[in-house]
């Protein structure tokens, strides 16, 4: 997986409290979907109907050669084959960047459900198994842009993806501060990858896949914003190739 990852800073100083603070890469979202979705990322769901057979779906946004945004929702899990619908209208996406010389870095962070209870808060049936292993069990993926800083000032998140670690912090700020809270997926820390996130007894157990942008390799070990000089951008006359790739 990831070895080290960190990330450049936004100056947010000069923006009023009503600006919004956007990520540096390609994104989408809107008013009705509480989350920043790296575009080309994938989200997927395994539910099972009344008899007990599973129901395979996902989707991701894509830019298209228009810069403008589409979804794809495939009958499969991780947008595998070929889309089962295209939507070019839209309609949940007010909000997205199509533009942005760099994709976004991010993180994959999957969960099954059912992998423990009050007897067993470490998921010790699904730690260690193979996906195949726990195909019988409801799944759900999604991804989280890392590398990157945004939300509104007083209000910030930023994600880093390391070894199969996703850590999701939120600060009143982009030079890090000020933390207000955070959490973190996946792992080997029984409390990181095993969680009753519905305080019902059920736990889920949840892993993380980190995915470095091919385009965007910036720093945060610093606490100044110099994306202009850290990254190298796509030229844009060539149409590269800016698919984050899976780390080692």
């Amino acid at each position: 997986m990831l070895t080290t990852i960190s990330f450049v800073v936004f100056a947010v100083s000069a923006l009023a409290d009503d600006h919004i603070i956007e990520p540096q890469c390609n994104y989408a979202t809107g008013t009705t979907l509480p989350h920043y979705f790296p575009i080309g990322a994938c989200e997927s769901n395994r539910d099972f109907d009344v008899d007990g057979s599973p129901v395979l779906s996902s989707f991701r946004y894509t830019c298209t050669e228009e810069l403008d945004v589409q979804k794809e929702t495939f009958n499969s899990l991780y947008c595998t084959g070929t889309p089962s619908e295209i939507e070019t209208n839209v309609t949940e996406v007010d909000d997205f960047s199509c533009e942005q010389a760099y994709d976004c870095s991010y993180a994959v962070v999957c969960n099954w459900l059912g992998c423990g209870d009050m007897n067993d808060t470490s998921c010790t049936s699904c730690y260690g198994q193979t996906e195949a292993d726990l195909e019988y069990l409801e799944l759900h993926c999604r991804s989280y842009i890392t590398n990157e800083c945004f939300g509104i000032p007083g209000f910030v998140q930023a994600s880093t993806c390391e070894s199969g670690v996703h850590t999701q912090t939120f600060y009143s700020n982009c030079t890090f501060t000020q933390p207000i809270f955070s959490y973190t997926d996946g792992g080997d820390e029984a409390s990181n990858h095993c969680k009753d996130e519905d305080y019902n007894g059920i736990y889920e157990f949840y892993k993380a896949e980190c995915f470095m942008s091919t385009t965007h390799d910036i720093d945060i070990s610093s606490t100044q914003y110099d994306m202009y000089t850290t990254a190298t951008p796509q030229d844009s006359t060539t149409q590269e190739d800016t698919t984050a790739t899976p780390q080692d």
